[in-house]
């Protein structure tokens, strides 16, 4: 099995279903509101953004090498200027989050 097969395959259901199961459990939504990361009128929901950057952590892969292997993944501005978007609240996510995990 190839790289990209297994990298295909890990996100479509190895990974998938466990990441989006904590996720909804600790209900990242309402954490994201809060700490103000809503959607704008143009671009992608900040709830997929995360979810590509934890999908990144747990298959330890650059987001050069993610953008090249995934069929899903966004432009490499998209997760740049994410970042850097001085209205969304990083301390408050990470804060509610792990408040949430623990």
């Amino acid at each position: 099995m190839g790289l990209d097969n297994y990298i295909n395959y890990a996100m479509k259901s190895l990974l998938k279903k466990p990441i989006l199961e904590v996720l909804q459990e600790i209900k990242i939504t309402k954490i994201l509101k809060q700490s103000n990361f809503v959607k704008r009128d143009v671009g992608y929901p900040p709830f997929v953004v995360i979810l590509h950057f934890l999908y990144m952590l747990v298959m330890q892969k650059r987001q050069s090498s993610f953008i090249k292997q995934s069929n899903s993944a966004f432009g490499k501005d998209v997760y740049y200027r994410f970042i850097k978007e001085s209205r969304y609240n990083w301390r408050k996510l990470l804060l509610l989050s792990t408040a949430a995990l623990l």
